[in-house]
């Protein structure tokens, strides 16, 4: 109970903020150009300010983009699972292979 208590409905509008794994060898800049394409026809995703898509990491699957379309605050539930749902439609469609864990393991003698 010692926490802050943030009050998201005071503001106009919220972000969705998700993540989006993506392979080794996919192109980075290709998905994140797909991604924007397909946020702006979700139903109640804001267009000002514009849905962000970014390079968040890269990590031992590959690239992890952050996802973060803007929503009005009674949309928001409706938008995550419909950027969510969007996501792997887009990665289908593009033929993205699935994010695997890659390790290299070298025997010295």
């Amino acid at each position: 109970f010692s926490d802050n208590i943030v009050n998201y409905s005071a503001n106009a509008y919220r972000a969705v903020d998700l993540r989006a794994q993506i392979a080794h060898g996919v192109v980075a800049h290709d998905a994140i150009a797909r991604l924007r394409a397909r946020l702006s026809t979700i139903p109640n995703v804001l267009q000002s300010p514009a849905p962000l898509v970014e390079i968040l990491e890269g990590n031992a699957m590959g690239t992890a983009l952050v996802v973060r379309p803007f929503c009005a605050n009674a949309n928001y539930w409706q938008v995550y699972f419909d950027t969510q749902r969007a996501v792997g439609e887009v990665f289908a469609a593009a033929g993205y292979p699935t994010p695997e864990t890659r390790q290299a393991v070298r025997a010295v003698s």
